[in-house]
């Protein structure tokens, strides 16, 4: 029950339009005006760009329904036949209902304008239909714009954070797992799923921004590049977790251990300069602990080779996510908690 909340903002949202989506059909006198009601029910999603993808297909999906339907009532005029043609289009319906919209839409049209013409009223029923739907329409697209607009690119910045956050906990996980071994164990696969959905959060994220209106999105390529970063972190640190073993060598323990304090203090700065609270202390590249970790060349071992490999990239891109994070702070990005 906050602003903040965007499951509380589509819910005001949606429970304004279609206050006024009712108050139109009670004002024009409707007689099917619920439609609108429905079509904004619908319709209205909790981003612009699902939004916007949804009014396309419904539009489309209205149209084509009632061009078909038009000569299939004029040909179909048997009775029999058109409660025939109602069991397929409402098969058809729910068969496509969950995967593809338009599809669907367009065989609920069709069998609308087939029970309608049971009453002798399928033509009647064309335009109402058609008109209701745009109104539904354009109802939904002004509340997501206009009525606690969700724009991507004022909350991208802690959806960044999150990933970073959660990046940083699932490596802790499978560091400590090095000293005493492989372990399944609830921590460890609440981490791995954690990293996993902040890092799909992010994509769908910089994705739905790119489908809204010019002016609300912001820095685009650098958000990109991060999100390529973040898959590539994410990537080594699953190879990391896939080949967890005990170290026996105690000296290679404490270079891996040294490797993660530096990412672990690297990631930590990185979240902070991202809530818009700079780095308390300025960090610098390791180059002595590059090259130890570059020791992974020459390594005879090849699970310990991985392991080096995969801290030494991870730890080379520490450098590019401070300048992006940099650019993203100084380009206006916003922050915003959720």
């Amino acid at each position: 029950m906050t602003p903040k909340s965007l499951r509380f903002r589509h819910a005001v949202r949606l429970s304004v339009v279609l206050v006024a989506g009712y108050a139109i059909l009670q004002g024009l006198q409707l007689e099917r005006g619920y439609w609108i009601l429905l079509t904004i029910l619908f319709v209205c999603q909790p981003s612009y760009s699902a939004t916007r993808s949804k009014l396309v297909e419904r539009i489309i999906g209205t149209v084509a329904g009632l061009l078909v339907g038009i000569p299939l009532l004029y040909f179909f005029s048997d009775p029999l036949s058109q409660i025939v043609l109602m069991v397929i289009t409402g098969v058809l319906f729910f068969a496509f209902r969950t995967t593809q919209y338009a599809i669907a839409t367009t065989f609920i049209t069709l069998l609308v304008l087939l029970c309608f013409n049971q009453l002798g009223e399928g033509y009647a029923v064309i335009l109402p239909r058609l008109g209701d739907t745009l109104i539904g329409c354009l109802l939904s697209v002004t509340a997501v714009r206009f009525i606690l607009p969700d724009w991507q690119a004022h909350r991208l910045r802690g959806i960044m954070s999150d990933a970073l956050e959660t990046n940083q906990q699932y490596l802790a996980q499978i560091i400590g797992q090095y000293r005493i071994g492989k372990r399944d164990n609830l921590a460890y696969r609440i981490a791995r799923r954690n990293a996993h959905n902040a890092d799909t959060e992010l994509t769908t994220a910089i994705s739905n921004m790119l489908a809204e209106p010019g002016r609300y999105r912001s820095a685009t390529d650098e958000s990109f590049r991060f999100l390529c970063l973040n898959n590539a972190m994410l990537s080594y640190i699953s190879a990391l977790g896939a080949h967890r073993m005990q170290l026996g060598d105690e000296a290679l323990h404490h270079l891996v251990s040294k490797a993660h304090r530096e990412i672990y203090k690297n990631l930590n700065c990185l979240i902070e300069s991202l809530a818009d609270n700079p780095c308390s202390e300025a960090l610098e590249q390791n180059t002595e602990l590059e090259k130890h970790l570059e020791s992974w060349r020459d390594e005879d071992n090849p699970s310990l080779r991985l392991v080096l490999q995969q801290l030494y990239l991870i730890n080379r891109m520490m450098p590019e996510l401070h300048s992006l994070t940099g650019k993203l702070t100084s380009r206006g990005l916003q922050h915003s908690s959720q």
